[in-house]
């Protein structure tokens, strides 16, 4: 499958920024002089800039141009920010806006078994699994499981677990990593809760809820990480 010319614009602009040619909170060039370095259009630039734009990998300011982002002080803390949760939103039962989501990491380990990641990520390798609770508005919680390759995750093993609380985890792929997650596809079907996920989240136990994939590719359609999440029965509704 042929690339489409703004991605492909998109991946050069980013391997400049992880060559260190643009160091991250600083501006990039204007948009006129980005079409002319790369020989597009203005609007494939502008295409390009509003991919990586919805990924929070740049911050265009209106007026202003359009910068590197930098990491947020508060992908450090228990809350993920709002602006960080881009691929879904949770929307409360009276249908306002949620007034926080926070995730609380329960380890981070490595393992070679097999499941649905190592189908989509392949087989015969080890993945670095993180596991955390995500709390919505302090009054519902799911368990979430994120499954990367360990060969290019090793050393997230080594960092302590209160200093990966509330981390937007794609955000930190591409900062630590160099993964540039682009698009991703969903699956959903109904399932029993698991006994862990029960008692992590007070659902009685044989509780039916939902069990959500979601598999998550890079600029070459090759997949990166693999989430896995489990939602206990709620009034909530899971909009994306």
């Amino acid at each position: 499958m042929k690339v489409p010319k703004y991605r492909a614009i998109a991946r050069e602009i980013l391997n400049g920024i992880e060559r260190g040619e643009t160091a991250y909170g600083s501006r990039l060039p204007s948009e006129a002089a980005m079409a002319r370095q790369y020989g597009v259009s203005l609007g494939t630039i502008q295409k390009a800039l509003g991919v990586l734009s919805e990924r929070g990998l740049v911050d265009r300011r209106h007026g202003s141009g359009t910068y590197v982002a930098a990491a947020s002080g508060a992908d450090r803390g228990n809350t993920t920010p709002v602006e960080e949760v881009k691929y879904f939103r949770f929307e409360p039962p009276d249908g306002g806006a949620v007034s926080s989501t926070k995730s609380r990491i329960i380890s981070v380990d490595a393992t070679s078994k097999h499941g649905p990641w190592s189908d989509f990520l392949g087989q015969g390798q080890t993945f670095t699994r993180i596991s955390r609770v995500v709390r919505i508005d302090d009054c519902y919680e799911f368990f979430s499981r994120i499954f990367v390759s360990t060969r290019i995750a090793r050393q997230l093993t080594r960092i302590p677990l209160d200093a990966l609380h509330g981390t937007s985890f794609r955000r930190f792929f591409h900062q630590e990593h160099g993964i540039v997650t682009t698009h991703e596809e969903h699956a959903i079907r109904s399932a029993i809760m698991p006994t862990q996920v029960a008692e992590l989240t007070g659902t009685a136990q044989g509780a039916i809820g939902m069990e959500w994939w979601i598999r998550i590719y890079n600029f070459s359609d090759t997949p990166v990480i693999f989430q896995q999440n489990f939602l206990p029965p709620t009034d909530y509704r899971l909009l994306f």
